[in-house]
């Protein structure tokens, strides 16, 4: 069985923890709720990228803190296009559809979103509104 370096060991545990708890401020995501796909994406990988290096000592501690500050940047610099430019923002996050305009419910959109009358329903249950009717 391989010895393990402890201090190694809880420096990465240390510095990933940071990272994860910088990035949280700095987006301003508190809930999962919250996250974008693009987003969900990557924390995931974010996080397997930490799982897999902490137990990895032949990883360093500079290369280590190299790939989760390159990640971060990329991350971050994705954030701030998506904020500046419209059409980036499409691009990766996606354009709103209204589903229900005027009362009516668009049945295209909700086959073009993979919703159906029930989904969009318990949405606008949980948004109280309580009565539509088509």
């Amino acid at each position: 069985m391989e010895e393990v370096n402890i201090g190694l060991l809880t420096i990465k545990v240390i510095v990933g923890f940071a990272t994860l708890f910088f990035i949280i401020i700095i987006t301003g995501r508190t809930s999962i709720y919250q996250l974008t796909p693009f987003h969900l994406v990557f924390v995931l990988v974010l996080g397997d990228l930490l799982g897999n290096t902490i137990y990895e000592d032949k990883v360093g501690i500079f290369h280590f803190l190299y790939a989760i500050g390159l990640w971060t940047f990329l991350m971050l610099g994705i954030e701030f296009m998506t904020l500046k430019n419209k059409s980036t923002r499409s691009l990766l996050l996606g354009n709103p559809n209204i589903i229900i305009r005027d009362g009516v419910m668009d049945r295209k959109l909700l086959t073009k979103n993979k919703l159906d009358v029930n989904q969009v329903l318990s949405i606008l249950r949980q948004n109280n509104v309580f009565l539509y009717s088509p």
